[in-house]
């Protein structure tokens, strides 16, 4: 990589931070070079201005809470799926509070560079509601009262756009954010949104409603002839025609739900260059807020969720496992369509058999033995929350997207805990104001503002205080479920979940948390039940963040080394190496910033590296990429070690409860087996099993010196080499076991 001096004349960065303060309305500019190229970018970047500004004791609502916004280097120069924005801080929603990352796409992020600057750093506490102004060189803070404080989301960038012209692009909070909604979601155009940490409480928390940018420059890349071609083959094989098609049908397989008055889609991009034209874009959808009305919605993968959550989603190996025998890579691909122009992508597509945005065509040769490996089906649970109804799955998207609230927690947790509860009987002593009745949209409507505006009846908490029902459920579903009383309203048995024969009982709590205070994610359990394989790896990755990871770590690994860890993932080194490539990949994506429609791509595994090279001029191999991600994971660790108090006991046993449910399949992990699995990651991460700290020989392998010297000084620098350790005792003695008749016993 470069050193500092050699970067002033590097393209696809601005070589500008704007820091903002909102308590006195001023502004200053941090170099770029002080954190790049040995961080990237985006998430990496957001890491080491943490790690350099921030101490322990610091609260998710406190002023001095830092929000970070951050772009990548390919961002804003025309290359395709690269137009995110990272947004870093310590996360409301996360329990307990930690720094956690997110990241969203659209325009904004490629405006903020055309202004001028690789990033915003926001701290401080605005004395008043105000939305701050950039254009180019001039910061504006304004007064958001009387203009946009209190409207809802599109209110509020139509507005915007009317006020500034349209050439602004804006981050924006709703009334959840306004509210301080633990799950409060920032939005920009086309309903892109950070969401899953909560940082639009965060905004709200600072009186900040709306970041709005508008800038007149450029971000030339170092070879743009690079990028055009790049165009030609990150796009393929799913850039083509995307017709506005009508459809009576929303959702697809087990999730459809009909639609009785129609709806129409098509497909759009979020973000200039891009030519993926993959976001799903459903018109006409009844606006519940303003009857009598349709709006748009981009539809998010989890939007079909809130339509129907009768079957869990079916999964199959193909959608993570690749195989060399069986698909082509890129670049065969790229030249059979050039070869062969009237040769249309919708019948590459229709070949792909899921893995088409990997740009990877699949020729199923019969002939290989490992066939089999990658075309294993899995077929879920029936876990009976609720069954097919557009027009709830449409009220809960609008109702999210308008009121700046999380989908996914929404329509997998809040309504999956309320439909569980409902056929338990536990709310005939919970009050909530109105019937619990998920088929009738105008409940839904009731507990969506509820929740917004923290609104609702008086309910009786479990140590005898009286709070208001929308004030308790805007905590967060975690949180709520505590101040309710865990015992009876989280850790109660659901009963009506079984597996697809209808004679094996699936036992498991009425929550789905899964650990860090989120909800079930590919984690086994809940929604999105993947096999043990699987879910050992996403159980992991989640384990050493701090938020539900796999948003944007998804499993990819090729066939040969899949087999050697998918009967027994417990006790396999293989399946460590896996965790570990899928953490890298992550940070990779986020620090560059890449889609994750497009990046990771296992047929083309040097794409990051072309990409990052075609903008920036330099000559960085994919294992110099990679080490940069590694080292801002690690870097990562050092900030929940520092100031949150992360070790292995902490991660041990935060995850392990929730795999001692059975999965769609009867597979669990008692405490042995979870903890065999730990010790594998962490062997494979170079930290000391007893701890889970990295030792000084690991900080320093990936030049982080001063951090192993940081830790030394608070006495987390563990001993080099210990293998042995006195493991705790199983904290949850009696786990389920599978009796052979309707269900599973302790």
């Amino acid at each position: 990589m470069m050193s500092d001096h050699e970067i002033k004349e590097l393209y696809g960065y601005t070589g500008r931070i704007l820091r903002i303060n909102l308590t006195d309305s001023s502004t200053e500019i941090v170099p770029t070079t002080k954190y790049v190229p040995r961080f990237i970018g985006g998430e990496a970047v957001a890491t080491a201005i943490y790690w350099d500004e921030m101490h322990p004791g610091i609260k998710a609502f406190d002023p001095e809470n830092k929000l970070i916004f951050m772009t990548g280097a390919p961002c804003g120069t025309g290359m395709p799926a690269s137009n995110r924005l990272s947004v870093c801080g310590i996360s409301p929603n996360s329990m307990p509070e930690q720094f956690t990352h997110s990241n969203m796409g659209g325009f904004f992020s490629g405006m903020l560079k055309f202004a001028g600057y690789d990033g915003i750093i926001v701290e401080g506490k605005a004395p008043k509601h105000t939305y701050v102004l950039i254009e180019d060189e001039e910061v504006s803070f304004l007064d958001a009262d009387g203009f946009i404080w209190g409207e809802y989301v599109h209110e509020t960038q139509d507005k915007i756009y009317e006020k500034h012209g349209k050439m602004t692009h804006s981050v924006v909070i709703g009334p959840a954010g306004e509210h301080l909604h633990r799950n409060g979601s920032i939005t920009t155009g086309n309903d892109n949104a950070s969401a899953k940490a909560g940082f639009g409480a965060v905004m709200g928390s600072k009186n900040l409603k709306a970041i709005a940018v508008k800038g007149t420059g450029c971000v030339p890349a170092t070879h743009p002839e690079t990028v055009l071609k790049l165009h030609e083959s990150v796009g393929y094989p799913n850039k083509g025609p995307n017709p506005y098609t009508p459809s009576k049908v929303y959702g697809g397989g087990v999730m459809s739900a009909p639609a009785k008055d129609g709806l129409h889609v098509a497909k759009l991009c979020c973000g200039y260059g891009c030519n993926i034209v993959c976001m799903n874009t459903t018109f006409c959808v009844p606006d519940v807020l303003h009857p009598g009305k349709t709006t748009t919605e981009v539809i998010k993968c989890v939007d079909v969720a809130g339509c129907n959550l009768n079957q869990d989603v079916p999964r199959g190996d193909w959608n993570n496992i690749h195989s060399a025998a069986q698909e082509k890579p890129r670049n065969e691909v790229y030249d059979m369509m050039t070869a062969n122009p009237d040769y249309p992508p919708t019948a590459v597509r229709a070949t792909f058999k899921g893995s088409y945005q990997y740009n990877r065509l699949r020729i199923n040769d019969e002939t290989d033995p490992m066939l089999k490996d990658i075309t294993t089906q899995y077929t879920g649970d029936m876990v009976n929350f609720y069954g097919p109804n557009y027009e709830r799955g449409a009220a809960l998207s609008v109702l999210c997207n308008q009121y700046g609230i999380d989908k996914w927690d929404t329509m997998v947790w809040y309504m999956s805990w309320l439909s569980m509860c409902k056929q338990e009987g536990l709310f005939d002593e919970l009050d909530l104001g109105m019937e619990v009745d998920l088929d009738n949209i105008e409940f839904i409507k009731y507990f969506m503002h509820m929740m917004a505006y923290r609104e609702g009846p008086m309910i009786r908490l479990a140590d005898g205080s009286m709070r208001k029902a929308g004030d308790v459920f805007a905590e967060g579903m975690a949180r709520a479920i505590r101040l309710l009383g865990k015992e009876k309203y989280g850790d109660s048995i659901y009963h009506n979940r079984w597996d697809m024969t209808g004679t094996r009982r699936l036992d498991l709590p009425v929550s789905l948390e899964a650990g860090w205070g989120h909800c079930s994610h590919y984690q086994g359990r809940g929604f999105e039940g993947t096999p043990k394989y699987a879910w050992v790896i996403y159980n992991l990755v989640c384990m050493a963040d701090s938020r539900d990871a796999v948003c944007n770590h998804h499993i990819h690994d090729w066939v040969e080394n899949y087999v050697q860890y998918k009967d027994d993932p417990c006790h396999s080194p293989m399946m460590a190496k896996a965790v570990v490539k899928d953490e890298i990949y992550g940070m990779l994506k986020d620090s560059l910033v890449t889609c994750e429609w497009k990046s990771p791509n296992p047929g083309w595994h040097n794409m990051e590296s072309e990409m990052y090279n075609a903008v920036t001029g330099l000559d960085v191999t994919e294992e110099e990429l990679y080490e940069a991600a590694d080292s801002a994971n690690l870097l990562y660790r050092a900030v929940l070690m520092r100031d949150f108090g992360r070790c292995r006991d902490m991660e041990v046993e935060e995850m392990y409860p929730y795999t001692r449910y059975p999965d769609p399949y009867g597979d669990t992990c008692d405490w042995a087996e979870w903890n065999d699995a730990v010790d594998l990651y962490y062997k494979e991460r170079g930290y000391d099993l007893a701890t889970g700290w990295p030792t000084r020989s690991t900080w320093e392998k990936h030049g982080l010196k001063e951090v192993a010297d940081e830790m030394e000084k608070l006495g987390k620098l563990p001993p080099e080499g210990r293998v042995a350790y006195d493991r705790k005792p199983d904290p949850l003695p009696g786990g389920y076991v599978w009796t052979g008749g309707s269900g599973y016993e302790k």
